[in-house]
């Protein structure tokens, strides 16, 4: 029996919680990018970051990336893989549990990707909600937020966008727009 999609050597499963790594392939990294619209003035979170693809395609795309994951071995090869695609300056990798009580996501993040199990969904729902009323994206691939209904749905329903449309009247108009393009396209 094959993996599922691209399962990375068990050595980087984290042995405390016996969390998998299974990475994003490229392809929809780049994708959720262009879903959410991640650009410049973007700082991007992804937790449960593996090995780095969305914050190295993210700042490819010119946002400042912050990847979390328990395993520093893991986090020691997206490191390697940000230097080696010239992004490491745009990419900060840092191992914490963000199952922790008392973690919370930087408040100047405005993107947050994530290619989560079901449960770890669940357990951050509260935490996405809160910076999706500040204005943060969300982009799920996969397993998606189960109290949330999202603004877009992409690849077939593998990747889903969450956001909180608010703000000045320019982001009210720019998120129905967005909205109703994708609705006409679903029509």
């Amino acid at each position: 029996m094959q993996p599922p999609l691209d399962v990375a050597d068990e050595k980087f499963a984290h042995p405390p919680k016996r969390v998998p790594l299974i990475n994003s392939p490229e392809c929809m990294v780049e994708h959720a990018c262009s879903l959410a619209r991640v650009g410049p003035g973007d700082r991007v979170c992804d937790l449960g970051c593996g090995l780095g693809r969305f914050c190295i395609a993210a700042a490819k795309c010119g946002a400042r990336a912050l990847g979390v994951d328990l395993n520093s071995e893991a986090l020691e090869t997206a490191r390697a893989k940000a230097l080696e695609d010239g992004v490491a300056d745009r990419c900060c990798f840092e191992q914490r549990d963000f199952t922790e009580e008392g973690f919370d996501l930087p408040h100047d993040v405005t993107m947050i990707y994530l290619y989560l199990l079901p449960f770890a969904l669940e357990f951050l729902e509260p935490m996405l909600s809160r910076a999706m009323q500040r204005g943060c994206r969300v982009v799920t691939m996969q397993f998606h937020l189960p109290s949330h209904v999202p603004e877009r749905i992409y690849m077939f329903g593998a990747l889903k966008l969450y956001r909180v449309c608010g703000g000045d009247e320019q982001e009210q108009e720019d998120c129905a727009d967005a909205v109703g393009a994708d609705r006409a396209f679903l029509d």
